[in-house]
C-alpha cells in the first residue's frame, strides 16, 4: 500500500512579477475605492450628528480608514518597479531637504539625528524623491529596531573623489 501524499505537495507555481504588480495594484485600487466610500459615509455622519462624543469618534474612524487607504498607496508602489527621474541637485541643498524630511517624518526622533554634513559644491544625479524615501526608511529602521538609545544616530554626508 503507498502512502498518498495530498494532491498540492511538492506544487511549484510560477507567477510572473508583472501579474503579482497587477493583480496587487488593481485590488489596492479596489479596496481604495471601498474605503473612500466609508470615508465619504463618515463625513456625512459627521455633519449631521450632533452629539460631541460620537463626533469625535467619527474623526477618529475617518483617520483610521485615511490610513488604511495610505498604506495600500504604498503598497501599490512598493511592488511596482521603480521608474527614477534623474535631475540635477546640489548635494548640500539635497541633504538639507531629506535632514527636513526626516525631521518632519520622524518627530522626536529625527530631531534627535547628529548632522554632520560637510559643505560641497557637488552636484548630484539623482530621484529626489525615490533617494529621500529610501533615506527616510533607513532612518525609519534605525529607530524602530533595538539599538543603544543611549548612542545618537549619526548621519554624515560628504564627496570623497569626486
Amino acid at each position: 500500500m503507498q502512502d498518498k501524499q495530498p494532491a498540492n505537495q511538492n506544487v511549484s507555481i510560477t507567477v510572473a512579477w508583472d501579474d503579482i504588480v497587477r493583480f496587487v495594484r488593481q485590488l489596492s485600487h479596489d479596496l481604495r475605492n471601498d474605503l473612500n466610500a466609508a470615508e465619504l459615509q463618515a463625513a456625512y455622519l459627521d455633519e449631521i450628528g450632533t452629539d460631541s462624543e460620537i463626533k469625535t469618534e467619527i474623526r477618529r474612524l475617518r483617520e483610521m480608514l485615511a490610513r488604511m487607504g495610505g498604506h495600500l498607496q504604498k503598497l501599490s508602489a512598493r511592488v511596482a518597479q521603480p521608474q527614477p527621474h534623474m535631475i540635477e541637485y546640489r548635494a548640500s541643498e539635497f541633504l538639507q531637504d531629506v535632514r527636513a524630511k526626516i525631521e518632519r517624518e520622524l518627530g522626536k526622533d529625527g530631531a534627535a539625528v547628529e548632522w554632520d554634513i560637510q559643505p560641497s559644491d557637488a552636484v548630484l544625479n539623482v530621484d529626489p524623491q525615490l533617494f529621500q524615501e529610501a533615506l527616510l526608511e533607513l532612518f525609519t529602521n534605525a529607530f524602530r529596531h533595538e539599538r543603544d538609545t543611549a548612542e545618537p544616530v549619526i548621519a554624515t554626508g560628504k564627496i570623497e573623489n569626486g
